[in-house]
Order: structure tokens, then C-alpha cells, then sequence
């Protein structure tokens, strides 16, 4: 059962993060006036078009008031979707193992869209802000020197529990605390 709850959790941290936009109508609406309900959706659809690929819709009965909600999932243009990371809360849900790779994924995702911007101080606090969003609010220290700028490579040094190592090693040390494994 757990290696079934790894897949669900791994497949929620890794695919595409979505938006969703809950309608609650009464029962009376669907039934008596379902052309205003419909217009409710197509007017949202309408006005954030430009932002939306695709959607798609699931139902359910709110255990508490009884209505039906409509909740539509909305998959979003590129240009948004890339701003968009999973939440790294549920990461240690996963075994280390996984989360370490998971990490490495979404920093070498992050990294490889700045992948022909230049190597400016810049660009290097944009990169060290979502460095420490991806690894939960650690320390990072830019250590890039002229001669990395030349050979075109970013030197960032995680500080975590009064230790300094590169990103590889803070990957490593995740890695070794064999959780759930």
C-alpha cells in the first residue's frame, strides 16, 4: 500500500500544477435557470481565456450544505504554468531517495531557463530566490566568481544547520536520511 501511495504522491509533486475554480450552484438553479449556471462558467472561461489551454470539470456533493460543486481544473499557458512549482510540503511523504530526485529535477528544470540569459548578478538573485523556494527556505550563497562567469557556470553554496556545501552535496545529504526506505 505504501509503494501505491509513493506513485500518487510522486505523480501530485511532479505533474503540472493546475488552478481550480469552484462553483457552488443550488439545486434549483441546475433545474430551473441551468442556462445562468452555464453562463457563470463561459463568462470565467471568456474572461481568462488568454491564460487557459485546456480545463476539465469534477463533481461532487459538499457533505455539509448538501450542494452540488463543479470544479473545474484549468491547465494553463506555458508562459504561466513555468511560474507554477508543486509544493514541496508533501516531499517528505516521499522516501529521501525520491525526494532528493525530485529536487534535482525541478532545480535542473529551473536552471535550464536562464540557460541563455548571461551570467549576471541579476539573473543569479532571480535564480538563488527560487533555489530557495524549491529547497524549502535554505540558505543560499552566491559564490560565482569572473572566471565561472567566463565558463558560463553558477557557483551556489547551500548553507544548512551551520553547514556550507554545494547543491549536489545538500542533494546527497537528503538523499542519506533513508526515509521511508
Amino acid at each position: 500500500m505504501k509503494d501505491l501511495i509513493f506513485e500518487k504522491i510522486w505523480n501530485l509533486q511532479t505533474n503540472t500544477p493546475t488552478l481550480k475554480k469552484f462553483f457552488s450552484f443550488n439545486l434549483e438553479d441546475l433545474q430551473d435557470n441551468p442556462e445562468e449556471c452555464l453562463k457563470e462558467i463561459e463568462d470565467y472561461l471568456e474572461k481568462h481565456k488568454d491564460k487557459i489551454v485546456d480545463f476539465s470539470f469534477e463533481s461532487w456533493i459538499d457533505e455539509e450544505t448538501f450542494r452540488p460543486i463543479l470544479m473545474m481544473k484549468m491547465y494553463l499557458v506555458e508562459s504561466l504554468a513555468m511560474h507554477l512549482y508543486p509544493s514541496n510540503t508533501f516531499n517528505s511523504l516521499l522516501p529521501s531517495s525520491k525526494e532528493a530526485m525530485l529536487i534535482r529535477e525541478r532545480i535542473t528544470n529551473m536552471i535550464s531557463e536562464y540557460g541563455f540569459e548571461f551570467n549576471t548578478e541579476e539573473v543569479r538573485k532571480v535564480i538563488i530566490e527560487k533555489l530557495k523556494y524549491i529547497l524549502g527556505g535554505v540558505e543560499i550563497i552566491d559564490l560565482t566568481t569572473f572566471e565561472n562567469i567566463d565558463n558560463g557556470v553558477h557557483n551556489f553554496i547551500v548553507r544548512h544547520e551551520d553547514n556550507e556545501m554545494t547543491l549536489n552535496e545538500y542533494l546527497e545529504l537528503v538523499a542519506s536520511k533513508k526515509r521511508h526506505e
